[in-house]
């Protein structure tokens, strides 16, 4: 996956847990998706699908989003994007410092519907989202907001809203993001989750599956392998990294390290590490 972020283009591996970093300085974020695991943030994000389809999970509800829709994810709404085949969807980040008016307009209700398929306005968004392109490298601080606050303006209308009363579904699911992001080292189970939560096993699993569209194991596991990817990345062996990530099994990181990111862990950071040079030697 790639970010323009100003004037730099970067690889993002995203983390599906509470992106707290991502509420912390960042600037406006245009970039194409590959697809990315449920995670939330303060920050509103908006998916447009310009070809293909894309399955998108929002707060627990999966659809297959096809091109011309826009979905928007609201303030720690839990989302997640599966590319499906041929699928291409841009997505629009924006800083908290210009969701200002936004906030003010929408006080303590919450966006009831994400979907929209309606032609004008994915032209309008579109078209701003070239605007974007086009004066990026300006760092016009009242363009940008400006810019954001347009893009919301023209959605605004055609989203509905409701009172907060999201219930505690959305939020035990942050608190589970959160819970295994900070004990991704640890031995975490269905059985020591459900019962850190006080849910029953069973319950707690078809939950967190409506929720993520992912098994509880795969999720754990797939933070623990963006983990040990930094720790690669740092100089750690790969034996080092896995252990270090919370894997007790070397033929278990390697074959979700490969299904993960379609490579084995050494060929993936020789890779990497080829791409940074050419990046520095340009």
């Amino acid at each position: 996956m790639f970010a323009v972020i100003g004037n730099m283009m970067y690889t993002v591996y995203m983390n599906g847990f509470y992106e707290a970093g991502r509420d912390r300085g960042h600037g406006i974020e245009v970039f194409e998706s590959e697809g990315i695991k449920p995670h939330f943030h303060a920050q509103v994000e908006i998916l447009c699908v310009t070809a293909g389809e894309v399955s998108v999970t929002i707060n627990g509800v999966t659809e297959r989003v096809s091109a011309g829709g826009i979905c928007v994810s609201g303030s720690y709404d839990v989302h997640g994007y599966i590319m499906e085949t041929d699928g291409v969807g841009i997505v629009l980040l924006f800083p908290l410092e210009y969701l200002r008016k936004y906030f003010v307009h929408t006080k303590d209700r919450v966006i009831t519907r994400h979907v929209l398929y309606e032609k004008s306005i994915f032209t309008d968004i579109m078209a701003l989202i070239a605007l974007y392109n086009n004066h990026k490298d300006d760092e016009n601080k009242l363009f940008e907001e400006g810019w954001c606050n347009t893009v919301l303006g023209v959605l605004f209308d055609a989203l509905g809203f409701a009172s907060s009363g999201v219930g505690g579904e959305v939020e035990l699911i942050r608190a589970v993001f959160t819970y295994i992001r900070e004990h991704y080292d640890e031995d975490l189970t269905l059985t020591s989750i459900s019962k850190e939560f006080g849910y029953n096993p069973y319950h707690f699993s078809r939950l967190f599956n409506r929720f993520t569209n992912f098994r509880l194991k795969q999720y754990i596991n797939s933070v623990r392998l963006e983990v040990a990817l930094d720790k690669l990345k740092n100089g750690e062996s790969v034996t080092d990294a896995a252990f270090n990530s919370g894997f007790n099994s070397m033929r278990t990181f390697y074959r979700d390290f490969t299904e993960f990111y379609g490579s084995t862990p050494q060929n993936y950071v020789r890779r990497q590490k080829g791409v940074d040079k050419k990046s520095r030697d340009k």
